[in-house]
């Protein structure tokens, strides 16, 4: 498995490719896929192949629409910074 290529498929998940002689885009070394799933994160091409599929995958369920998390994330902030009550610098 670590020396085969692999490409996601919607509802099939990772499926090894038929031409084992050609990275492209969304195709994914095995290596990496089991350093993924070990939870090895510390080569840079797991964790460019982890953000490249997971981002595949969030697209596939989301039909192409956007995804606002960080701007959900950022609101989030704003209303807890806004309600945490901090004790007046006199008091330190």
């Amino acid at each position: 498995m670590s020396d085969k290529l692999y490409n996601y498929i919607p509802d099939q998940g990772l499926v090894e490719c038929l031409n084992q002689s050609k990275i492209a885009p969304g195709v994914y070394q095995g290596s990496d896929i089991m350093a993924f799933t070990a939870r090895e994160f510390d080569q840079v091409s797991v964790t460019r192949m982890a953000k490249q599929l997971l981002r595949s995958v969030i697209d596939f369920y989301l039909g192409g629409q956007k995804l606002h998390s960080r701007e959900l994330y950022r609101q989030h902030l704003m209303s807890v910074d806004r309600s945490v009550d901090y004790p007046p610098k006199e008091s330190l």
